[in-house]
């Protein structure tokens, strides 16, 4: 179970890498990629069939990058999810947010087999200063109980 302190020390981090970012506007990657950078963090978009999302340099993996990140969120199908945990593993990077949808079982094995703070099954635009149908959602979770605590 996630807890809300392993999503404040990810939120709390420096640098960031969105894996699977979209040049679709429409695709969820892009989504947290934009609104990573409109609130201000220090994020890389990564995409191996991009050049430039949102007048970014994008990245085809996270060995590409320019200088080591913190933290990424990973917004893939659940096949390429493994393969990027097991990317940042290499790179020394073990804070790790997948979007939902994009984890599976062996994902959430081999993440807990490796000490990672891994978050998962939690939307990032739901705790990262969420506005609009995200703050909703958020508060629904509160009222529920079904918020980490």
């Amino acid at each position: 179970m996630v807890k809300a302190k392993s999503i404040e020390d990810f939120l709390a981090l420096e640098k960031y890498a969105v894996v699977g970012v979209s040049k679709n506007k429409r695709k969820f990657g892009y989504v947290v990629f934009e609104d990573m950078k409109k609130k201000g963090y220090d994020v890389y978009p990564v995409n191996p069939n991009a050049d430039k999302i949102l007048d970014c340099t994008c990245y085809p993996d996270l060995k590409s990058l320019p200088e080591k990140v913190d933290g990424i969120v990973i917004v893939t199908p659940p096949e390429v999810t493994e393969k990027v945990v097991k990317e940042a593993l290499e790179a020394g990077i073990e804070n790790i947010w997948i979007q939902p949808q994009a984890e599976n079982k062996s994902i959430m094995e081999f993440a807990e087999k490796n000490s990672f703070n891994i978050i998962c099954k939690q939307c990032m635009l739901m705790h990262s200063q969420p506005k609009g149908i995200h703050k909703l959602h958020r508060n629904i979770k509160k009222v529920f109980g079904t918020l980490p605590k």
